[in-house]
């Protein structure tokens, strides 16, 4: 009898397990998703319509300044006098610096002295050779003290000249290297001028855009540091030669503002726009299905999606322009396409 109990438990024990397993197939069925073709897809769309498509290529750009010049002395001395301070605007020919020059006053005082007797001298043997009264050799002598004075004296006033230090450019002295007392040799720098009246706005254009940039070229230019406000620039230098990126260095020359003033060193920006096409038809970018060279999208024909090739022409960061397969007036969607097929019917939303 035991052994009858055993099988018959074990087969018991089976028929359940598969009664279980069956149930459970049948919930899990009844939960997969069953597409109803019936059901209508809900979508946004647009009309295809004319417009001209238009494409602007913006670049970034550091101010650098128009000129900038280091004031170095031209002579030694020590310097009494200091024309200028960091910050100070200041016009060409303005004095930076003054050395001491005392010594070279006096120097000249005597040179000058000595000039006069020449002078005098030159005048004697003149007179004293028209009368014989002296060989020619003497005046020749006195001709030859007359240009050494005289040069003495040129030499004298040139170094007391230099010794009184100038700018040569009219700008914003933005560094200054030497303080009262110092003494300086020549060549030693004293300030550096930097003029920013008119800045230079220096770009990389890459290759595939130089051809957009000419010399002469009005430009506007803009600067994040006063939003809504342009600049006037005008192309100024096309680089003949490109670097290994392939980009060409290309400078803007832009008159500063006092309103709204530059400094060097600031980012600035370009944008120039291009006519890619005139009037043509054109869909949004978000209406294509597949990729641009094996371009398709969804028309909506009398309720239901059907999937068009097309062909494709020039595009902007918005439209592709459309050469074949669509007219003007039809509707593409241009949302909800990834639940669509060709036939299925759809609902147009906004």
């Amino acid at each position: 009898m035991k052994k009858l109990i055993l099988p018959i438990l074990a087969l018991g024990l089976l028929t359940l397990t598969a009664f279980k397993l069956f149930n459970n197939k049948a919930v899990a069925e009844e939960k997969v998703y069953r597409h109803d073709p019936e059901q209508k897809i809900l979508v946004a769309a647009e009309p295809v319509g004319l417009q001209s498509l238009s494409k602007s290529t913006q670049w970034l750009g550091t101010f650098q300044p128009n000129r900038e010049m280091t004031v170095s002395s031209e002579t030694m001395g020590r310097v009494t006098y200091m024309g200028v301070k960091e910050g100070d605007h200041i016009a060409a020919g303005s004095i930076v610096a003054k050395l001491d020059d005392e010594t070279l006053h006096l120097q000249l005082k005597a040179a000058e002295v000595a000039w006069e007797n020449a002078k005098n001298d030159v005048a004697h043997y003149t007179a004293l050779v028209k009368g014989d009264a002296v060989p020619q050799m003497q005046l020749d002598k006195a001709i030859l003290q007359l240009s050494s004075a005289e040069s003495q004296v040129m030499l004298l006033r040139k170094q007391i000249r230099m010794s009184t230090i100038r700018a040569g450019i009219s700008g914003i002295v933005t560094e200054k290297m030497f303080e009262p007392g110092t003494v300086v040799s020549p060549g030693a720098p004293l300030v550096q001028i930097t003029d920013i009246a008119t800045l230079k706005l220096t770009l990389d254009v890459p290759e595939a855009e130089i051809s957009k940039v000419k010399i002469g070229q009005a430009i506007e230019v803009k600067s994040d540091v006063y939003p809504g406000a342009a600049f006037k620039g005008t192309v100024s230098l096309i680089g003949s030669k490109g670097d290994g990126a392939h980009n060409f260095p290309v400078e803007i020359q832009v008159a500063n503002s006092s309103k709204n003033p530059l400094k060097a060193g600031m980012y600035g920006t370009v944008s120039l726009g291009e006519n890619l096409s005139s009037e043509s038809l054109a869909i949004p970018k978000e209406a294509l299905v597949g990729s641009a060279k094996n371009a398709q999208v969804y028309v909506v024909q009398d309720g239901k999606a059907v999937l068009k090739d097309i062909t494709l022409g020039a595009s902007n960061e918005q439209y592709y322009e459309v050469l074949n397969g669509l007219s003007a007036g039809e509707t593409v969607v241009v949302s909800g396409q990834i639940n669509l097929r060709d036939g299925a019917n759809v609902n147009v939303g906004e």
